[in-house]
């Protein structure tokens, strides 16, 4: 436990935070599943990045295991955490969009999405290595179907209602995560692997940070009312 706190002081306890709205998230989003239709499964997504970050942080801090072995069980979670996040955050998006051809443009987007997943993890074998280039095009991916989805709004939705809907509170999440750590991304890619100009700890605060607002933002888009939740 000693070496957990020693750690998690070089995040700034931004990992505890993100692990405590994580577990709030997961606890609101169990109970009130059943408030609208486009909700129905988003629980499952807080469910599994808990699940993710419990493992790796008991494992590696309360067991004595092989750093080879675990950045290989890390980074088979990861992706698998992955293509369950876009998964789970495009049936939202796509339940909620009520406009044709904006549909229409989603299953063109998850398309080319999936044909780069198959990309990276049938012809490049990187199903065993941690997606960091993957996280980018995600990120980036998720930031356009939010986008649309924000037009949506506006085309379905009177002004008033906008802060009554999940979708809002879910969009402007979403977009603030991805939008966020795009650069972060980058930066770990580009800067951070090649030069050491960027100390990691400073970009994983940010990223649990940002995770952290995320969560709790769809808590708010699981406490509004039922007969306000529409979309």
């Amino acid at each position: 436990m000693k070496e957990f706190l020693e750690a998690s002081r070089t995040y700034y306890y931004t990992d505890i935070l993100m692990i405590l709205c994580t577990s709030i998230c997961v606890v609101v989003s169990v109970k009130n599943r059943d408030r609208a239709v486009t909700l129905k499964y988003l629980f499952l997504y807080p469910t599994m990045a808990l699940a993710q970050t419990l493992f790796a942080f008991v494992v590696w801090y309360f067991f004595d295991v092989d750093s080879v072995q675990f950045d290989l069980q890390l980074s088979i979670f990861a992706n698998i955490f992955l293509i369950s996040e876009f998964g789970l955050l495009f049936y939202f998006f796509y339940a909620t969009v009520k406009t044709a051809i904006l549909k229409k443009a989603m299953i063109v987007i998850l398309l080319v999405y999936v044909l780069i997943i198959g990309y990276f993890w049938v012809l490049k074998g990187r199903f065993i290595v941690f997606p960091f280039k993957l996280y980018l095009v995600q990120a980036i991916f998720v930031s356009v179907i939010s986008s649309i989805c924000i037009a949506d709004l506006f085309l379905d939705n009177p002004k008033t209602q906008l802060l009554n809907q999940p979708s809002t509170w879910i969009v402007a999440g979403s977009l603030l995560y991805f939008l966020t750590t795009v650069p972060l991304y980058i930066v770990k890619e580009y800067f951070l692997d090649k030069y050491d100009v960027v100390k990691e700890p400073g970009l994983y605060s940010i990223n649990y940070l940002c995770y952290s607002i995320f969560f709790l933002l769809i808590v708010r888009a699981f406490l509004c009312k039922p007969d306000e939740t529409q979309s």
